[in-house]
């Protein structure tokens, strides 16, 4: 099983073009870590705090949902003004 599995992923390593690409992949130039020892072998690598990564995701969230949802909050509102029983 196993066998089949490390031949059937050389065949697509091969035919994808990615053989040995963790051997020639690099840090990426925008991405702003520190440096630490790597837990594993010792060696230096780049890390991210996860806290800085949270605060990063949630900023892109909102930035992203806020201006899509924007119209049918102030939709919404401008109904519900328009459309309550008067007192």
């Amino acid at each position: 099983m196993i066998e089949g599995w490390k031949k059937q992923q050389s065949t697509l390593s091969m035919k994808w073009g990615t053989a040995g690409f963790e051997d020639e992949e690099t840090e990426r130039i925008e991405f702003q870590g520190e440096t630490i020892s790597s837990p594993v072998d010792g060696r230096p690598m780049l890390y991210f705090d996860s806290k800085h990564k949270f605060r990063n995701v949630l900023i892109t969230y909102v930035s992203i949902s806020l201006p899509e949802n924007l119209p049918n909050i102030l939709n919404f509102n401008s109904h519900r003004r328009f459309c309550s029983p008067s007192s």
